[in-house]
């Protein structure tokens, strides 16, 4: 059955008739070309006619097939052209049409939405958690909220992504406490169930990466609503009432009101101490690359990077590094000694300088800026934010320094046996 523009006249009529007139001969499946029914109906010898290519765009065609008929309310599905026609035959099946088909993919999509939720119910409890947080967790979830926070309980999309001091080990510890606390989950496999839903909403996932920012690397895209692989922040049962956003000002509340024990200060002081060793590690890769030094990881280098860590601010290690560097490389031109020792002459030319300054009681004045390779953590920028005052990172203060400032911001006080932040700390 052929359906008509309302406006043809008698001639157009069998225009559209040779439009759809088929033909099993031809590798088309239509008797006529579009350009030999216009050459003949446009010719001198016709009356005529508008081209056909615009005739057609206003004619439609049903034939005896299952896809001419809609599956759901067995209404007809008219062809609208030839292109439309055969991959509509293409597979002997029902159609759909257009509202049924609008129909059957919300449902799809709701069926969808409520498998993502009712996964997230499962895998996420919400938990009693906030009593069992000690200060290193309460500052580790508040760099994780201020660093990751999008507004959802997805958090990274795996334990590696997931940078609070930017130390791997102690990182990896971190997550394990509050994995093993209740405040996080890691989601390693999706069910395939969770995966086709996935599909049906957003397309292949995995298909589709963006460049972090900053960080450089490639990311899994992830839109809103998507549940993929991953760390999540789980909900707070707090007194019964269930806190799914909105849980910084919890946790700066659990910092006023926590009790820390001797153990838990000593860990504050083992992460900051840790922290500022790994930058001047970072300044020794720095120095050593810009004067093409080889720089031995040995036991003593560490020592006089724990040293100095501990007592020296980053800024000021970084001048001396450089003055240093300089010499050695003076060293190896002038004097050529032997290559096994080439490799540790860095750490034995500040070595030396460190323990003669320290003998007779000076001190580190000068300073170089840190290069932008070496940034600053995290868990360093909270800290300071909270603790610091005068400064937003740790590069003008010792580890020692950072320690005992924060022990004074704090008011930190013995309370049996332990410590708790005081009401001062003005957070």
């Amino acid at each position: 059955m052929i359906c008509y523009p309302a406006d043809v006249n008698e001639q157009e009529i069998l225009a559209v008739n040779d439009y759809w007139a088929f033909s099993t001969g031809t590798i088309s499946g239509f008797r006529y070309t579009i350009d030999r029914i216009d050459r003949y109906y446009r010719s001198d010898d016709v009356r005529r006619t508008r081209p056909v290519s615009v005739l057609a765009r206003k004619s439609s065609f049903v034939g005896d097939h299952p896809a001419f008929e809609c599956s759901s309310c067995r209404k007809k599905i008219p062809a609208e052209n030839r292109q439309d026609y055969i991959k509509k035959t293409r597979i002997y099946a029902h159609g759909v049409c257009p509202p049924c088909l609008e129909a059957q993919m919300k449902e799809l999509h709701d069926d969808a939405r409520e498998t993502l939720r009712g996964f997230l119910e499962v895998e996420l409890q919400p938990e009693p958690y906030l009593a069992s947080l000690d200060i290193i967790d309460t500052l580790s979830l508040l760099t994780i909220l201020t660093e990751y926070s999008n507004d959802g309980p997805f958090i990274a999309s795996s334990p590696d992504d997931l940078i609070i001091t930017g130390i791997d080990a102690v990182d990896r510890a971190l997550f394990s406490s509050l994995c093993s606390k209740g405040a996080l989950t890691y989601i390693s496999e999706l069910p395939v169930e969770v995966s086709r839903a996935n599909s049906v909403l957003f397309g292949e996932l995995d298909r589709l990466t963006y460049l972090r920012g900053a960080r450089g690397g490639g990311a899994v895209y992830r839109p809103e609503g998507a549940v993929s692989k991953g760390v999540y922040l789980n909900p707070l049962d707090l007194d019964g009432v269930i806190h799914s956003s909105g849980l910084e000002s919890v946790f700066f509340q659990r910092l006023q009101e926590i009790q820390c024990s001797e153990a838990e200060d000593s860990g504050v002081r083992r992460i900051i101490h840790q922290v500022q060793l790994m930058k001047l590690y970072a300044l020794v890769q720095d120095v050593a690359a810009e004067h093409r030094l080889e720089v031995a990881p040995s036991n003593k280098l560490r020592s006089l990077l724990e040293h100095l860590a501990n007592n020296y601010p980053p800024l000021n290690v970084h001048f001396c590094f450089r003055v240093k560097a300089r010499e050695v490389v003076i060293y190896l031109h002038t004097d050529n000694p032997p290559q096994y020792r080439v490799k540790h002459l860095f750490a034995k030319f500040v070595g030396d300088y460190i323990q003669q300054i320290e003998s007779k009681g000076w001190d580190l004045k000068k300073i170089w800026t840190i290069p932008p390779s070496v940034e600053a953590s995290p868990f360093e920028a909270l800290f300071s934010r909270l603790f610091l005052d005068e400064d937003f990172n740790w590069d003008r203060l010792s580890a020692q320094k950072v320690f005992s400032t924060w022990q004074d911001r704090c008011g930190l006080r013995t309370v049996e046996g332990g410590m708790t932040i005081g009401d001062d700390a003005g957070l």
